[in-house]
């Protein structure tokens, strides 16, 4: 439930069930806060991948739309799980294409 809302990835699922294991008094979200693994905003996601294609405009310029691939990487670094691969990709491709005019 908690991966189909997108309230985290599924990657995070053991760590989740060992936490709520050892504190059963714990609910799913309170584990998640503590453990620091629900998902950013895309108001966050959005600065981060600003940061990510600033840093990366000579390559950007070289390569155009195929900085994707390194970009994503950085991105996805950055955002450790915190964040859906496809709405990655879709903000990462929109913030290429802005500065490729």
């Amino acid at each position: 439930m908690m991966v189909e809302s997108g309230t985290t990835v599924k990657e995070s699922i053991p760590e989740l069930l060992q936490y709520l294991a050892d504190h059963l008094e714990s609910s799913a979200e309170e584990a998640l806060d503590k453990l620091g693994l629900a998902m950013i905003s895309e108001d966050q996601l959005k600065a981060i991948i600003e940061e990510v294609v600033n840093n990366g405009m000579d390559l950007v310029k070289e390569r155009g739309m195929g900085s994707m691939g390194p970009l994503m990487g950085a991105t996805m670094s950055k955002v450790r799980g915190k964040a859906q691969p496809q709405v990655v990709q879709k903000l990462l491709q929109a913030a290429i294409k802005a500065r490729l005019g």
